[in-house]
């Protein structure tokens, strides 16, 4: 009798943790951005693909987003639900072969319970990596289409796409990691540009600044972070970034006319504290 009631308990529980973890589900796709959740609702019908895509929300910055619209998922999802459809595969067998990916994955949590990681970063031999950065190519084309346009959100949609895709690919050998690290620097230095259009210089300086930690000499990052710590009157910041440019590209006109604004500025900024100053002194003169 005890064990019964024992059963019905832990059953009930169950179903429970099953509810709470459907809607918690549920309530990361629905957070996502509008594009994925289209890219990514044909394959929740699907059973077998259902404990796949689950592993996305547990990304570590919680962006479900990311990898529900990122090309290079998108692509295996899309084979997967192939092999199925041409009846290649049973749903149970997809799940097996994905089993033993989800099992590798695996980690536990601070209560021991299991939790799948997010999809590790993918390294794939020559011919896989053409193809993956040539759909990375296509994407920040469709970004700089948009940017030229001046519809920035647009733009950022695909380049944040693009990225996505260089983010989840690795190299097999050194030459074809520097490719890979190449176009991440590309794609960083035109989501800061898209950043800078909309005065976010903030997030502009941090994506300069990702882009130069794989590319320290890089002088369009260094251009465009400097610009960014003008904006936001860092001046030192600004400076040591102008000066890294003059020893690369000495000819470099941007990175002059900058110069020539920073120096302005810090004159504008004595100038400015000096009249402060005299003010204070000639109050501190007036009879109380």
């Amino acid at each position: 009798m005890m064990e019964a009631l024992q059963r019905k308990q832990i059953i009930r529980g169950i179903k429970a943790q099953e509810i709470h973890n459907a809607k918690e589900f549920r309530a990361k796709v629905l957070d996502a951005d509008k594009h994925a959740q289209a890219d990514i609702t044909p394959y929740l019908k699907i059973p077998a693909l259902r404990p796949i895509i689950k592993t996305f929300t547990n990304d570590e910055n919680g962006d479900f987003g990311k990898w529900a619209s990122n090309p290079q998922v998108l692509a295996m999802l899309k084979q997967a639900k192939q092999l199925l459809d041409d009846g290649h595969m049973t749903q149970e067998e997809l799940l097996r072969a994905f089993q033993g990916e989800l099992e590798a994955t695996a980690q536990k949590d601070d209560k021991g319970q299991t939790q799948a990681k997010a999809p590790k970063v993918m390294r794939l031999a020559m011919e896989e990596l053409v193809s993956a950065l040539n759909e990375h190519l296509t994407e920040r084309r469709r970004g700089n289409d948009f940017y030229r346009r001046g519809q920035m959100d647009q733009a950022m949609h695909h380049y944040t796409r693009a990225k996505s895709i260089v983010d989840l690919v690795a190299g097999m050998g050194k030459s074809d990691q520097e490719e890979i690290d190449k176009n991440k620097v590309s794609v960083l230095l035109n989501i800061a540009a898209v950043h800078m259009e909309q005065g976010e210089h903030a997030a502009a300086c941090s994506s300069c600044t990702a882009a130069l930690a794989l590319d320290p000499k890089n002088v369009k990052g260094l251009v465009r972070r400097a610009q960014c710590h003008i904006a936001r009157h860092e001046q030192k910041g600004a400076l040591a970034d102008l000066e890294a440019v003059e020893e690369l590209d000495p000819q470099n006109v941007k990175a002059a006319v900058l110069r020539k604004k920073l120096s302005r500025t810090a004159v504008q900024g004595k100038e400015s504290e000096s009249a402060v100053c005299a003010r204070m002194f000639d109050n501190s003169l007036q009879p109380c």
